[in-house]
């Protein structure tokens, strides 16, 4: 599953927001806007990867010693996630510096972009596509959070309540409150994303036996219905209709559903990508775009210069792969392993 989810969002990175707001005459660029109308991929991929997020994440979270259980999952998350991205940010920042716009970045948004916080902070990514780790940093000390107080297993009341919130923000508010109930009525994404994680949370759940199978229906059930609901409240972006982007997630909760029942895996192809893509995400976008704006200035068009970049990008990705993520994550199993 994260294969498919990596692959559909470098398609939509690639074949729609990169072009976005080009004029032209491309056929195949012109049928995937329109296809991108009806199925958000980039949003799809993005669905599948927090669902599974919210699948795995209780798996590192067990034993009766809690405190400690929460202080092994703190250290392992951070090895897994730190190293890698602090990676991706050298070589982004390097690249786009040296070989693009001396300007793009200063050096206080990529200090600050280190801390992967950069939006409690203010400060713009240097990477798009890096939002959605703090989403994901977010769920991880929530989650440990509800497990340290025996709470992580009320599945229903969590999704219950990040449901309620989702739909409260769906609203207009005029703003004229104060400063922290501003700033919780106007995160609906954020609130609506939590509540499809810990949708993948209900899954292990059942997976495990904990929740009968009626739980789990009804749970997919209120959230496929706000999802389906909620594109009535949005406005289109630059980046996709609000349609696509409610297909695209009922489409992700769909996909789980039918692949999480298969103990195979889908394909070689799939399982590779899976196994790069975390680093693939965080190099792909930026490093990409200026890849292929380089082949298409030389001469070498579409689709060519997208199966160019995906192939450079590839190669790049799998010796941080092999040479950063790997050695890095047995590192913090090591750590682990050592003070129990």
């Amino acid at each position: 599953l994260r294969g498919i989810a990596i692959i559909t969002v470098i398609i939509y990175h690639y074949t729609f927001v990169y072009y976005k707001d080009a004029d032209t005459n491309n056929i195949f660029i012109q049928n995937f806007r329109s296809f991108t109308d009806y199925l958000n991929l980039g949003a799809f991929g993005v669905s599948l990867f927090f669902l599974i997020s919210g699948f795995v994440i209780p798996m590192s979270l067990k034993g009766n010693d809690r405190k400690l259980a929460v202080k092994n999952f703190a250290i392992r998350r951070f090895f897994r996630l730190y190293p890698t991205y602090w990676v991706a940010i050298i070589l982004i920042s390097t690249i786009i510096l040296f070989f693009k716009d001396s300007n793009a970045y200063s050096m206080k948004q990529i200090l600050t972009n280190f801390t992967m916080l950069q939006d409690i902070f203010k400060v713009n990514s240097i990477d798009g596509v890096f939002w959605t780790l703090m989403v994901e940093l977010k769920f991880y000390i929530l989650t440990a959070i509800l497990f340290y107080f025996s709470l992580l297993k009320k599945i229903r009341l969590i999704i219950g309540f990040f449901l309620i919130l989702s739909i409260v923000t769906l609203f207009n508010w005029d703003g004229t409150f104060n400063p922290i109930i501003n700033a919780i009525l106007h995160r609906n994404n954020l609130w609506s994303y939590l509540m499809l994680m810990y949708l993948g949370t209900g899954f292990y759940f059942y997976h495990i036996g904990e929740i009968s199978k009626n739980n789990l229906i009804f749970l997919i059930s209120i959230v496929s219905i706000y999802f389906f609901i909620s594109h009535y409240f949005k406005a289109d972006t630059e980046f996709g209709s609000r349609l696509g982007y409610s297909i695209a997630t009922l489409s992700a909760i769909l996909s789980f559903i039918v692949f999480s029942q298969n103990k195979q895996t889908i394909s070689r192809i799939t399982t590779f990508f899976g196994n790069i893509s975390y680093p693939l995400y965080l190099l792909h976008q930026v490093l990409g775009y200026f890849i292929i704006t380089v082949l298409l200035n030389s001469s070498i068009y579409l689709p060519f210069a997208q199966i160019i970049t995906i192939l450079i990008i590839t190669l790049v990705t799998v010796l941080v792969n092999k040479y950063i993520e790997i050695p890095t994550n047995k590192l913090g199993y090591r750590y682990v392993k050592q003070n129990k």
